[in-house]
């Protein structure tokens, strides 16, 4: 943390008295704080969009750009999964989550999806039948410590069944709304990146690191805010659907390299403001 490229006269944090430290710490310890709030903050409310628990990529598609999607259970049928699968039970479920298939393969799509599932008449080829007998084993709630993706995709409850049996179709926040986040969101974000990059530069770490961390604060705070706006700009039914999926990417990036960058740098004025202070006792 050599001070030899700044000069000895220049202010420093670590010279402050103690009650001024002492408050800077708490201020930035507040920050910190947020800043992890944030980040639950965001799992909390986008999380929920895709009907699937934890935070996804799909979730944050979904808000930004809009997503529209098979249903998850067929797509994993189609897919051959569970790959032992008996073909005829495998047909019967895509049957039911999609309609029956015609002469082309073309599907109508389902028939009382919700009827159907517990249907007395279909017997043994009840979906809810073939789902305890061929899904529980590795879906169930009772083997969710060996099997963690029963914790992600449950299949014990009906209403687990249907919310995976039904086509996904995330529209994206309306512009008025974005407008309003944007708005609040730059003005907040972008004074605090500037008050967390002026304290990270007046501390005595070494300048190319709190200028790397700065460049990643405002570089990422940008790609986030930007790229939202290239998501709902361009979304999933325009035909640059492919540049509004790019928009996304950028704000899982440029969020992450904010926070980060962010939290690093704070954590770095914490320790500089716990040194010893450079004035002559």
């Amino acid at each position: 943390m050599s001070d030899s490229t700044r000069g000895l006269g220049s202010f420093r944090l670590r010279d402050l008295g103690v009650a001024a430290r002492v408050g800077v710490a708490c201020a930035v310890l507040v920050v910190l704080g947020g800043l992890v709030a944030s980040a639950g903050h965001v799992a909390d409310h986008h999380g929920p969009k895709d009907d699937v628990k934890g935070l996804s990529l799909d979730d944050v598609m979904g808000a930004y750009h809009g997503v529209k999607a098979p249903p998850l259970l067929a797509s994993a049928l189609e897919r051959g999964h569970p790959d032992d699968l008996p073909e005829k039970v495998r047909g019967a479920l895509l049957d039911w989550v999609l309609g029956p298939a015609d002469a082309t393969g073309t599907r109508a799509g389902p028939r009382q999806l919700a009827e159907n599932y517990d249907n007395f008449d279909l017997g043994d080829m009840a979906p809810n039948e073939l789902i305890a007998k061929h899904c529980l084993s590795c879906h169930s709630a009772k083997v969710a410590d060996t099997h963690p993706i029963a914790k992600t995709y449950p299949l014990d409850r009906r209403d687990d069944v249907l919310r995976l049996s039904v086509a996904k179709n995330l529209t994206p926040v309306p512009t008025e709304i974005l407008v309003t986040s944007t708005h609040t969101h730059a003005l907040s974000l972008g004074t605090l990146a500037v008050a967390t990059i002026a304290l990270g530069l007046a501390t005595s770490w070494p300048r190319r690191l709190m200028g790397a961390l700065a460049l990643g604060i405002g570089l990422g705070l940008l790609a986030d805010l930007g790229g939202q706006w290239i998501a709902h700009t361009w979304d999933y039914a325009s035909t640059k659907d492919s540049l509004g999926r790019a928009g996304v990417y950028m704000v899982f990036a440029g969020g992450g390299l904010y926070g980060l960058a962010s939290a690093a740098a704070l954590l770095l004025v914490l320790v500089d403001l716990c040194l010893p202070s450079r004035r002559p006792s």
